[in-house]
């Protein structure tokens, strides 16, 4: 039975993965590939699995096996499957994420102005929590970053009953601060909360972040009430204009690309029956 974890980049999919495998004995497995040559020590540390046969085999026997195949990905399953999903403070996600682009990926384009309207491939932080939120409800479980990390007892009993597993007998030590010295590129500072005497974030980014995220981050509870209309109060009528089209030209690309590579994907399933002898 397959269980996705699923996250907007740079949210905790990692961590909760080394909890999964350090405590309940499961490894994840990779939706997509990457070039681990980009973070020397990571596949020797986490340890991360891959299908060996064409995807649309590994996922009808991942759906036909009793046992749980947990599947990472970045994008918000669509295949009925249960989900596990895992948020965070956004504006800790684009920051961590806009490090990722730039010493890891080697971006020279990547921008916080950018990743704020959604100006990437995985698309718009505040569209993937939106997304999440509106899957039904039975087939879905919500974490947060700060509960994985502060609360590990009770986020692993709640992934045992939502799985079906057994209830975590094991005590698991956060090894952030090991992962830290062996891939400090990766595995930055794990901050779980936003601290505003350190905010160096322009006017401008501030204002854009709350125009389009401020509501998502008032409904996950990362914006206080009146948060929002504390930094919009002032805000230019034409900026945040300009702002709502750059976002809705942004997830008009993303659609397009989400629906190209679902073409894509059958095209090469297609090619790969024609071709597979009898």
């Amino acid at each position: 039975m397959i269980f996705w974890i699923a996250s907007y980049p740079r949210s905790g999919n990692t961590l909760l993965r080394i909890l999964l495998k350090e405590v309940l004995g499961y490894g994840t497995f990779e939706s997509e590939v990457f070039d681990y040559s980009l973070l020397p020590g990571f596949f020797e540390t986490i340890d991360p699995k891959h299908a060996q046969a064409p995807w649309p085999e590994f996922i009808a026997w991942a759906q036909s096996t009793t046992e749980p195949v947990f599947i990472k990905t970045h994008k918000v399953p669509t295949d009925g499957n249960p989900v596990i999903f895992i948020f965070r403070d956004g504006r800790l996600c684009l920051e961590s994420y806009l490090r990722f682009h730039h010493d890891v990926l080697k971006s020279s384009d990547a921008s916080l102005k950018r990743l704020i309207i959604g100006d990437d491939y995985y698309g718009c932080w505040s569209d993937f929590c939106a997304s999440a939120l509106a899957e039904k409800m039975e087939r879905t479980l919500v974490l947060k970053y700060e509960e994985v990390v502060e609360n590990t007892d009770e986020t692993l009993h709640l992934i045992a009953k939502f799985t079906g597993l057994p209830a975590p007998q094991k005590k698991w030590t956060n090894p952030f601060v090991q992962l830290n010295e062996a891939i400090p590129n990766f595995f930055r500072n794990g901050q779980v909360r936003w601290h505003s005497d350190e905010d160096s974030w322009q006017k401008s980014d501030r204002t854009a972040f709350a125009f389009l995220h401020g509501e998502m981050m008032e409904r996950l509870g990362y914006f206080a009430a009146g948060e929002r209309e504390a930094v919009l109060v002032d805000a230019d009528h034409d900026f945040c204009e300009y702002v709502h089209l750059a976002h809705k030209q942004c997830l008009t690309k993303f659609r397009m690309q989400s629906d190209l590579e679902a073409k894509e994907a059958v095209i090469q399933e297609l090619l790969r029956v024609k071709v597979t002898p009898a």
